[in-house]
């Protein structure tokens, strides 16, 4: 047994949260998301918003009978790396 000589006490390091964030440890931008929303979706193809929603839903449609993607998956949001692969942006 240790005496209390011998043992090594360790400071004590409180996480002290990132200022102005109220205790968020990492803010998410654009380029962190997986996925993209209508609105990228209008930027990126160039249409409106009823469209974009109306692709989103035909994609997201063809993806859970395909078996990549769960019915739970957000409604509104696609996956960036399909939906770039199949509107061949970028071909994943």
């Amino acid at each position: 047994m240790l005496n209390n000589l011998q043992r090594r006490e360790l400071p004590k390091v409180v996480p002290r949260p990132a200022e102005n964030r109220n205790g968020v440890i990492k803010v998410f931008t654009d380029a962190d998301r997986t996925y993209y929303t209508v609105e990228d979706v209008m930027q990126n193809l160039g249409i409106r918003r009823a469209k974009a929603y109306r692709m989103i839903k035909a994609v997201r449609e063809e993806m859970i009978e395909a078996g990549y993607l769960t019915p739970e998956y957000p409604v509104g949001k696609i996956p960036k790396r399909y939906f770039d692969f199949r509107c061949g942006e970028k071909g994943v």
